[in-house]
C-alpha cells in the first residue's frame, strides 16, 4: 500500500503518483467532504469488480460517480428541468448525491440496469484540481465493508483494509452521515437517504 498525504499532492511527484495509480486501475482510498471513500477509475471496466470484492456484496446498488464540476455532471446525465438545474448550481459542490437518468457520456460501470446513475460533485479542493489536471471521474463508495461502519481514520484504514493500493491521508475526518441522496430521475423529487445536507423538496421547484 502506498500512502500520500494531501501536502504531497501539492507537488508534481505526488500528483503524478496519484494520476498513474488511478489510470493503472488501483483501488484508492481518499477523503471527501463527508466520508472517506474507496474507489478508482470509473472508465476502467475492471474497477467495479475490485470494489465488489472489497465491499463483499455483488448485489448492492450501483456505486456513485464522483466528478469535479456541475458542467461535467450535466454532460453525463439526461437533461433536467431548468428549476432542478438551477438548484444544482446552488447546491454543488457539496455533500449531495443525485440519482439521475444517465446520458451516453456516462461511464458504463456507473450506470445501473435501469439506466440511472448516482453522481456527486464533492467540495474537495484537491480532487477538483486533480480532475482539472486529467484525473478521470471516480467510481466510489464509502470506506467500509457492506454492513459495516464507515472508516474515518486513515491509520485504521491502512491496518484494516490491505486491499487498498493507494491511500490519500487527509487525517481523521469528523463523524458524518454521508451525502444526502436525492432522486431526480422521475417527475417527483424524492429523498432516498438523509445525510449531512438538509433536504427540502421546495428547493428543486
Amino acid at each position: 500500500m502506498e500512502i500520500l498525504t494531501l501536502a504531497q499532492l501539492e507537488d508534481d511527484r505526488g500528483r503524478r503518483l496519484l494520476l498513474q495509480a488511478v489510470l493503472d486501475g488501483a483501488l484508492v482510498a481518499f477523503p471527501t467532504d463527508t466520508l472517506y471513500g474507496i474507489g478508482g477509475n470509473a472508465l476502467d471496466g475492471q474497477l467495479k469488480r475490485k470494489l465488489d470484492l472489497f465491499k463483499g456484496d455483488r448485489n448492492r446498488a450501483p456505486y456513485a460517480l464522483l466528478t469535479s464540476s456541475l458542467e461535467k455532471m450535466l454532460a453525463m446525465i439526461a437533461p433536467l428541468p431548468s428549476a432542478r438545474e438551477r438548484a444544482l448550481s446552488r447546491l454543488l459542490p457539496g455533500p449531495w448525491t443525485f440519482v439521475c437518468r444517465s446520458a451516453a457520456a456516462a461511464p458504463p460501470p456507473a450506470v445501473g440496469p435501469d439506466s440511472r446513475i448516482g453522481i456527486r460533485v464533492p467540495a474537495v479542493t484537491w480532487l477538483a484540481a486533480m480532475m482539472a489536471a486529467g484525473l478521470p471521474p471516480l467510481l466510489a463508495s464509502s470506506l467500509n465493508r457492506s454492513g459495516g461502519l464507515p472508516c474515518q481514520d486513515p491509520g485504521k484504514a491502512a491496518a484494516e483494509f490491505p486491499e487498498i493500493e493507494l491511500l490519500i491521508d487527509g487525517g481523521p475526518l469528523p463523524p458524518s452521515k454521508g451525502s444526502t441522496v436525492v432522486d431526480l430521475s422521475a417527475a417527483e423529487v424524492k429523498l432516498l437517504r438523509a445525510g449531512d445536507a438538509v433536504f427540502d423538496p421546495g428547493m428543486f421547484a
